[in-house]
């Protein structure tokens, strides 16, 4: 575990007192992000966007596909983000039918589950590709679901996030999200909720550390094992 701050108290605080957890998909309950093809996908919606009139400049910039839904405005050009949407999810298709859950994704959704906090998956993949992943993983679970096909704009804003408080009934300070992604940390940040980063993403625990994070797990094994203490101290 890497502390983002000096004070670990913070950290066991919120762990303890926590009525909902708010967690990422990929990466953090699935592996789809080292079967999907990068390179092929952020191609094919470069030349998409190009033909919709986005700059080039703008697009040098972009490196992750799913950064696309990022400069495309969901609400005032749906047809568009549709469109980056279903190219997104061809790759997503494939990349499932070659990934398996995390290790130990089960057993930390068990040990909460256990505790009586509430769950809920905030994600940039669709529902439906979370929930069909999630039958895999985890059969039998039903919690609420908010991928980027869900009423309101995906992570990085936070309406995701409000959502999950919303149909919960949390307070946002008994609320902690879990993710390895920038896009996971600055949603939390804007919806007031509190981060714990897990470092199997692009992002280190450096970055997630300056973003906001309280702490930074190696993996999402590290965690559990963590928690387990932190439950019966």
């Amino acid at each position: 575990m890497y502390l983002c701050r000096d004070d670990e108290n913070e950290l066991k605080i919120k762990l303890r007192t926590a009525k909902l957890i708010i967690l990422d998909f990929d990466g953090i309950l699935y592996n789809l992000s080292t079967n999907y093809n990068w390179i092929e996908a952020r191609r094919k919606l470069t030349s998409l966007v190009i033909k919709h009139g986005f700059p080039l400049k703008r697009l040098l910039q972009i490196i992750d596909p799913f950064d696309f839904l990022n400069i495309i405005d969901k609400e005032k050009n749906p047809k568009l983000y549709k469109e980056v949407s279903e190219i997104l999810k061809y790759y997503e298709i494939i990349a499932l039918k070659k990934s398996k859950p995390i290790p130990h994704a089960s057993q930390l959704l068990a040990l909460l589950l256990n505790k009586g906090i509430s769950l809920c998956v905030v994600s940039l993949q669709p529902t439906d590709i979370i929930r069909h992943a999630l039958t895999i993983c985890c059969p039998g679970l039903t919690i609420p679901i908010f991928g980027r096909d869900s009423a309101g704009k995906p992570k990085p804003w936070p309406d995701h996030i409000a959502a999950c408080i919303s149909v919960s009934g949390c307070n946002p300070n008994y609320s902690l999200m879990i993710g390895d992604g920038l896009a996971d940390v600055v949603a939390a940040k804007k919806a007031e909720v509190s981060f714990i980063g897990i470092e199997l993403g692009l992002f280190t625990r450096y970055e997630l550390c300056e973003y906001g994070a309280l702490a930074v797990f190696r993996d999402v094994g590290e965690f559990l094992e963590y928690l387990k203490r932190i439950y019966s101290s």
